[in-house]
This record gives C-alpha cells, structure tokens and sequence, in this order.
C-alpha cells in the first residue's frame, strides 16, 4: 500500500546562538535532550554516532507516559540541515531542520511528514497530528 501523506508540520524558531552551535545541537544526536525538553533520553544503536546513517533511539513523555521511538538521519549537509526518518504508528515520519543566518539570530526550521500507510493510521492522523503540533 502506498503511504498517504498528510499536511506537513512546520515551525520555525529564533535562537541566539552561532549557526555552528545551533547545527551542532540539531544534528549531534546526543545533544537533541538538549534542544527537545519533552525527550528525555537518547541511546545509539549502532557504533555509528554522527551523519546518514545514524540509527538511534529516544525516549520522550507523553500524556505523563514513556514512548520510545527509533529513528535514522538519511540526510545531513552540515550547517544547513538533517533529515531523520522513522517508522512507527504505521506511518513514516520524516523530519527535516533546517539552519539559517539571520542577523545574529538563527533560524532554525522542521518541517515534519507524516505519511500513514495503515488504516488505523490514516483514520487517527488527523487527531495525532494536533498533539504533534503542539509539541513542536
């Protein structure tokens, strides 16, 4: 069955901090707890630590319970963007940031696509989606 996508999630924030720091944050994996308060732990799984390729997992809180997912960067150009991708909930969540200059500011953008490939996940996306909005 081909993935249905639904509409992406975006956001973008303003960071003080030097383009190299707030890359460094994004795309080394061990700094995302970091960056993401609601993840709370990040564990590789595989030797591979840095660049495509790189699988890991988190663990993050939800509705005051612990969920874990396991991802993979398949893209990264340093200092301009990381692409992960995972597959859980029958979907595939692929989730790009992207870093930008902006005076002395960064822009740090996501935009994430949700890709349901399972009916179950295609009829409960729309309502899931809203809490990943939030939680961005």
């Amino acid at each position: 069955m081909v993935a249905a996508s639904t509409k992406a999630v975006q956001a973008t924030r303003l960071v003080r901090a030097s383009l190299k720091t707030v890359f460094a944050t994004i795309s080394g994996i061990r700094n995302f707890t970091e960056a993401f308060p609601h993840i709370t732990d990040m564990e590789f799984i595989a030797s591979q630590q840095y660049g495509v390729g790189t699988p890991f997992r988190d663990t993050w809180q939800q509705n005051g319970r612990e969920e874990q997912t396991e991802l993979e960067a398949i893209a990264l150009v340093e200092n301009d963007r990381i692409c992960l991708t995972s597959d859980a909930g029958g979907s595939i969540w692929q989730t790009t940031f992207f870093v930008n200059s902006s005076g002395s500011e960064v822009e740090l953008s996501l935009v994430m696509g949700i890709h349901p490939y399972t009916w179950l996940a295609m009829l409960v996306m729309p309502l899931y989606r809203g809490f990943v909005i939030e939680e961005v």
